[in-house]
């Protein structure tokens, strides 16, 4: 996991700013439309992310196109809130998508790797 504090506009075509929101940025290896606004990962879908015993969820909003399909990108509040930003990369978390108005759902990540994204959002599966 790393973090980033952009501002602007996000994958999701929402104005976004990283230094100050919880949110995450999702490998572009997730994203199965062209136009990333019309994405099922902006329709409702947050990642859980634990670390050491805590654990936080935070809303997909954007896009990472650099990172790897295991890797997220969390804006630095959320990051603040699992590990020290001056670390830059962590390892050894765990992630998964959930849907976040029924606060479940989704496919589990012990990474490595995440299993699957809810099958409405028709994502590759990374094993």
């Amino acid at each position: 996991m790393t973090w980033y504090d952009d501002e602007g506009t996000g994958a999701c075509g929402t104005a976004i700013d990283a230094a100050t929101e919880d949110l995450v940025a999702v490998p572009a290896a997730w994203w199965t439309t062209a136009d990333p606004n019309n994405d099922p990962l902006c329709t409702g879908i947050s990642v859980e992310v634990g670390y050491r015993g805590r654990s936080i969820t935070v809303p997909v909003r954007d896009q990472c196109p650099g990172c790897p399909a295991e890797q997220i990108d969390l804006s630095r509040p959320a990051f603040q809130r699992l590990a020290d930003p001056d670390l830059g990369v962590v390892d050894g978390i765990t992630w998964k998508f959930v849907d976040s108005a029924a606060g479940g759902g989704g496919g589990a990540g012990e990474f490595g790797h995440v299993r699957e994204l809810p099958a409405e959002a028709g994502a590759p599966a990374a094993g």
